[in-house]
């Protein structure tokens, strides 16, 4: 889309220009006979995914028809030297492209909805229904696009422990050390969390183990125990933050604030930790 949009912006102004197709579905004869049946082929299984429910198949064939409108611009060559070379061609490539991703907006937005919008207002067009009679010339020439930008904005790496902590919950240490524990000794777990009866001494043995894994993973030491207790308080406050879902930009900051600390804080009890066991040692 960017390649696309950003190509006529510079060469034609903005404009979609005439690639020589009626109004209606374009018919599949010519250069572009294979991708045009590949897109049909692709808009027949997407229909008959989303009113069978079978949602993820649905969203695999939006990606499957945006990767084959990138192979389009490859094998078509859309470049200066087609331009210069071969004007009429270019601008037939231009214009189909422009109405694929027409097309992609609107099986798009089932599933983001959001970036379908932002298709639209750099089209300059409308919501449009699904066009269940295939890839057809919808954007006509002459018409005016928006201003393009990019669909996705790049995510800087350091946000992944801040969702990490954001959305993938937390285990105490020790609970994740009883579990391996448990495992490794057969020792099994009923559905509300216990421990299944095989035997005494086998139960003994886990409850054992576990309770060393536990002191293992923390050893009892001054700065360990302040550690864990300024980890535990700001993960309080955390959580306390994600329970009331703000959404304004104040609250969004505060959370990842308020998630940096707890990541710094952690890391020093893993510090910590290491310390200790390196003086035990």
């Amino acid at each position: 889309m960017n390649r696309t949009l950003k190509f006529i912006a510079a060469k034609r102004d903005g404009v979609v220009p005439d690639g020589c197709d009626e109004p209606g579905p374009i018919s599949a004869t010519g250069e572009d006979e294979g991708f045009i049946n590949d897109i049909n082929a692709y808009l027949s299984t997407y229909i008959s995914n989303m009113e069978s429910l079978r949602f993820r198949e649905s969203l695999e064939i939006v990606m499957r028809l945006s990767a084959r409108g990138n192979l389009y611009l490859q094998q078509a060559g859309l470049s200066n030297a087609l331009l210069a070379e071969n004007p009429r061609r270019c601008d037939q490539v231009l214009h189909r492209a422009v109405n694929l991703i027409w097309f992609l907006g609107a099986l798009i937005w089932p599933f983001m909805p959001a970036t379908a919008e932002s298709i639209e207002i750099q089209l300059n067009v409308p919501a449009r229904a699904i066009p269940v009679g295939g890839l057809s010339n919808d954007v006509l020439a002459g018409h005016k696009l928006g201003t393009p930008e990019h669909l996705f904005k790049k995510i800087d790496e350091s946000m992944g422990d801040i969702w990490r902590v954001k959305f993938g919950g937390e285990q105490k240490p020790q609970a994740a050390a009883g579990e391996k524990v448990a495992t490794a000794t057969g020792v099994a777990r009923n559905p509300k969390g216990g421990i299944a009866t095989q035997g005494k001494k086998t139960a003994e043995k886990a409850k054992k183990a576990t309770k060393k894994a536990a002191e293992e993973a923390y050893p009892d030491t001054e700065g360990v125990r302040a550690a864990k207790e300024k980890v535990e308080k700001q993960g309080a406050i955390v959580r306390d933050l994600k329970a009331k879902k703000g959404e304004s930009q104040e609250e969004i900051e505060e959370l990842n604030k308020s998630v940096k600390e707890l990541l710094s804080l952690k890391d020093n009890l893993v510090a910590e930790v290491k310390k200790a066991k390196a003086e035990q040692n």
